[in-house]
């Protein structure tokens, strides 16, 4: 089963725009969040890579 809109779109001040228009634009915005998130994640994956040397390090330097 699958399902797609049908009929108009409308923008925030009611008036109608056309739905492949609208469909753009929310993947844009959908790209956008994804493209955030990932640029976070791999900020948070270069300081966990850090936080692991630091302990490697740690390990080595000990009697």
């Amino acid at each position: 089963m699958s399902s797609e809109r049908v009929g108009p779109a409308y923008r925030d001040d009611g008036t109608i725009r056309e739905r492949a228009a609208a469909d753009r634009e929310r993947l844009a915005r959908e790209l956008a969040a994804a493209e955030a998130k990932l640029t976070r994640q791999r900020k948070n994956a270069a300081a966990i890579q850090r936080r692991i040397a630091e302990l490697q390090e740690e390990l080595g330097s000990e009697p």
